[in-house]
């Protein structure tokens, strides 16, 4: 789920539903508040590990997967390690990583610092 839409009582629900598959795939991008805002991502780190702490609570045992973007227009080599400090501090089960590229109709595609 995008953490922008992702509520902690949407992991709640799950961890109170015995039919409930216990697997979040949760993509945070980057681990950079600077970069998610460049992004229009709607969450920010805090957000991120709060709701990643919440899963880790009531659902010890839950698989957690992520999508993270690296190489975006702007981003300084300070900003892509708080993206690797992220992915150090939560342990993922699978991350899928991608470099980023231009995608139409976003305002990223614009710039002119690629």
């Amino acid at each position: 789920s995008h953490p922008r839409y992702m509520s902690l009582g949407v992991v709640d629900a799950v961890a109170e539903t015995d039919a409930a598959c216990e697997s979040f795939h949760v993509p945070f991008q980057s681990g950079s508040n600077e970069v998610l805002a460049a992004m229009g991502r709607g969450h920010t780190r805090e957000k991120y590990l709060k709701i990643i702490d919440r899963i880790r609570t009531r659902l010890p045992d839950a698989s957690i997967t992520a999508d993270v973007i690296v190489g975006f227009p702007g981003e300084t080599e300070e900003q892509f390690l708080e993206t690797l400090s992220l992915m150090e501090e939560v342990v993922f089960d699978s991350v899928n990583t991608a470099a980023y590229s231009p995608r139409p109709n976003t305002p990223a595609a614009l710039w002119t610092d690629q």
